[in-house]
């Protein structure tokens, strides 16, 4: 019984990365229709792989980050800060941005 549990709870994270409010381009500048249906294809399809691997990656990364952080805070060291300041920007760019596959990373404007 718990495949079935599972099964729903696998789609619902499907569902919702695919429902995101950021769209991936359809056609980049310079590349032809046919290419850009075959992106589009491509992105539908591995959206919902890219999200749970995304997903599991960031749950790893915290289960790390989080014992480091406050081992580094004990510590109280001058260097740690700067190693706690890495293991928080890690967390960031591991967890943050979009689950969404091709859409456009957050430090390049849309219109590029």
């Amino acid at each position: 019984m718990r495949s079935p549990a599972l099964l729903a709870i696998a789609l619902t994270f499907a569902l919702q990365a695919c429902a995101g409010s950021e769209r991936a381009s359809a056609v980049l500048p310079g590349e032809q229709s046919p290419a850009g249906g075959a992106r589009q294809v491509v992105n539908t399809i591995g959206t919902p792989v890219y999200a749970v691997a995304k997903g599991a990656s960031c749950v790893i990364t915290g289960v790390v980050a989080v014992p480091l952080a406050g081992l580094f805070q004990i510590t109280g060291q001058p260097q740690d800060r700067g190693l706690q300041q890495d293991t928080y920007n890690t967390v960031g760019r591991v967890c943050g941005g979009s689950y969404v596959l091709g859409a456009p990373p957050d430090d390049v404007p849309p219109g590029q």
